[in-house]
């Protein structure tokens, strides 16, 4: 009975401590419930779009689906800018193959040659990680045809499908249409590669040729066989635009200097249009579509003749005696000169209380000049006479009418601009004043005055239409555009006597047409009316002839260059045009060529007014 006793405390303890353990497991069960429980809210609940989409990028891929780049015509409806569909044959390593024996049976439908094979095995050699692999680029339409037939044969190859930007008139538009370069952008789920303008039409207007890229689904199995493709988001195709250009005519103007480094503009002053815009040497823009090494892509830019830089809206050249009638309209308006003011020319004028001369084109002189004379002839000491009584900042302020200062705004991107020089941009610029000196070169489009052949184009049409500008362009529509096009600006710079206009111009007429004019013999025996304007910019200055013709035939890039402006018909303008020939007058000279554009614009049955009125 005793021992019964003293058994009964025992056990009320060791029950205590089975209970104290049961509560223990019990908690322990709890909270590893709760853990469970909260780490199964987080992935199936809170975390679940994370983790499904990891799950999914175990087989599936999103892949952007380019959009169609919008195509370029010319005015008359001619395709210039094209895609060209590309087929590739790629190789899937993903599925377990032997390369040796595919190749042996892809050569009875698809011609391999020796180069293609090693290729290939230079990829699969060099690249241990990457599993899709090129056999054949841009198979053709019989090779593609065979492959799709024998496709179930060959589980390990697909086709890739995609398209090639293409110039069909390479050289002869590459200066306004540019070209395109791969920009590649890296996103969370997939790899977009673009083709994107980097100059020209192709790069001002890419928002509105490039679209908008769609995406698509790809499901495909461990081995990488697609099982099902599911589109996500269409792509939408960029719009076609129409240029003003006349491929024609630039076509014509090409032939006559690709060999030359010379600058044409052909616009119509009447709204801008711009018909022809051609800068030469120039480049094939079809080279850009291919995939460039760094070592190709330094030997283009290396190429001495600056194919690249589009002379038409980047090149800076004197205006030379382009700028005379110009000039004249300042010195009549401000009454510098009245319309029969005259002047004895003999080949030189001396700057007043200096010993300084300033010497004429023509040695022996004009001898007797009036306005109208001295732009018919060129005279250059008529002009450094209304220089030194102008001033420099009053030729600055307006030679700014006819906007010398700024840009053109044309729709081409990188547009540089000349400088229009003023006293205080010379103290700006190099520390030192202004001198008198300085101030007879200006009057002559020389010395410190620069501007690009759009600049001085853009001049000319400001002259035909007697002090209105409006603006150059070479879009002139977008298809099914919900976009407005920039409007025509006509905005009025000049307000002076009709009778000042037409003196200037009746001496550009003479230019061509008057016996005495400096363009006479180039437009000889010709049945429509012009009015010319040349200009030849001296690029350096020596006292010794001699030694400046030694210097030229060493260095011919010291040359001079050479200038013409035009318009016709005279009465009625349809047509103005800009030429700057780079260094002279070599295999072409300046006047011949200007005549035979002139010819083949009046005479030609491309002349577009023609169709159009």
């Amino acid at each position: 009975m005793t021992s019964l006793l003293k058994e009964q405390p025992n056990l009320q303890k060791k029950k205590l401590s089975l209970i104290k353990r049961i509560y223990i497991i019990i908690i322990i069960f709890i909270i590893l419930s709760c853990i469970i429980i909260t780490n199964i809210y987080i992935l199936q609940v809170k975390n679940s779009k994370q983790y499904t989409i990891l799950a999914q990028k175990n087989f599936t891929k999103l892949i952007n689906i380019n959009a169609q780049r919008g195509l370029i015509f010319d005015r008359n409806n001619v395709i210039v800018s094209l895609n060209k569909i590309k087929y590739d044959l790629k190789l899937n390593l993903k599925i377990k193959t032997d390369v040796y024996k595919i190749i042996k049976r892809l050569k009875k439908i698809i011609f391999l040659t020796h180069k293609n094979i090693s290729n290939l095995y230079k990829q699969i050699n060099n690249n241990n990680k990457q599993k899709i692999f090129t056999i054949k680029k841009q198979l053709d339409y019989l090779e593609l045809n065979n492959f799709y037939i024998n496709k179930n044969l060959y589980p390990e190859l697909f086709i890739k499908t995609y398209t090639e930007r293409y110039y069909p008139y390479k050289n002869i538009l590459s200066s306004i249409l540019g070209y395109l370069i791969e920009k590649k952008k890296i996103n969370t789920y997939f790899n977009n590669n673009n083709y994107v303008g980097v100059e020209g039409i192709e790069k001002y207007y890419e928002n509105i040729l490039h679209g908008k890229t769609g995406v698509k689904q790809i499901i495909h199995n461990s081995a990488g066989q697609i099982i099902d493709i599911l589109t996500i988001k269409h792509p939408i195709k960029g719009k076609n635009i129409f240029l003003t250009i006349d491929t024609n005519l630039q076509k014509y103007v090409y032939q006559l200097v690709k060999k030359e480094r010379v600058s044409i503009i052909i616009s119509n002053p009447n709204n801008g249009e711009i018909l022809c815009l051609l800068s030469t040497p120039n480049y094939n823009n079809n080279i850009f579509t291919k995939k460039l090494s760094k070592e190709q892509f330094k030997q283009i830019l290396k190429d001495h003749n600056n194919c690249f830089i589009n002379k038409t809206i980047q090149g800076i050249y004197p205006p030379a005696s382009t700028i005379k009638p110009y000039i004249a309209i300042a010195a009549l308006e401000d009454k510098i000169i009245k319309e029969n003011s005259k002047i004895f020319d003999i080949g030189w004028w001396k700057l007043p209380n200096t010993n300084k001369k300033f010497y004429d084109w023509k040695k022996w002189g004009h001898r007797y000049l009036n306005v109208l004379k001295s732009i018919e002839e060129s005279s250059d000491t008529f002009y450094y006479k209304i220089a030194y009584n102008m001033g420099v900042n009053r030729i600055y302020k307006w030679m700014k009418t006819f906007k010398f200062h700024k840009k053109t705004n044309i729709d081409l991107p990188h547009e540089n601009i000349g400088i229009l020089p003023n006293k205080k941009w010379k103290t700006l610029m190099y520390n030192i004043p202004w001198y008198k000196g300085d101030t007879i070169s200006v009057g002559i489009g020389q010395g410190y005055w620069s501007a690009t052949p759009i600049q001085i184009h853009n001049a000319l049409l400001i002259l035909i239409n007697n002090g209105i500008s409006i603006n150059l362009h070479l879009l002139k529509r977008i298809e099914k555009q919900n976009i407005p096009i920039k409007k025509k600006i006509i905005q009025r710079l000049i307000k002076i006597p009709q009778k000042y206009w037409n003196i200037v111009k009746k001496g550009m007429f003479g230019v061509a047409l008057k016996k005495n004019g400096t363009a006479y013999k180039n437009f000889i025996g010709i049945k429509y009316k012009i009015a010319v304007k040349s200009g030849t910019a001296q690029l350096f200055s020596l006292k010794n002839n001699k030694k400046y013709n030694d210097i030229i035939k060493r260095n011919k890039k010291l040359k001079d260059h050479t200038l013409m402006n035009a318009y016709l018909p005279y009465e009625q303008p349809q047509y103005a045009i800009t030429i700057v020939l780079e260094n002279g007058e070599n295999k072409i000279k300046i006047g011949d060529l200007m005549r035979k554009i002139t010819d083949y614009i009046i005479y030609s049955s491309q002349n577009y007014f023609i169709h159009e009125i």
